[in-house]
């Protein structure tokens, strides 16, 4: 029967690759949440239905 080393640096190669996937997409929906957020802040007189998206986007992301 053949044994299987389980090595230290496996977890940490998965956690590094995780985190090397996921880092763009987190990113970019920072600041999409960011933009969204503040958008109907900077400007005041933004159309309903751009204040209704922003919210959207808000709450989804």
């Amino acid at each position: 029967m053949e044994e299987h080393s389980t090595s230290p640096d496996r977890p940490q190669g998965r956690l590094a690759r995780w985190q090397s996937l996921t880092e763009l997409p987190l990113v970019l929906a920072a600041l999409v949440f960011v933009a969204a957020y503040a958008w109907p802040a900077v400007e005041t007189d933004l159309p309903r239905r751009w204040q209704e998206l922003c919210q959207a986007v808000v709450f989804v992301v």
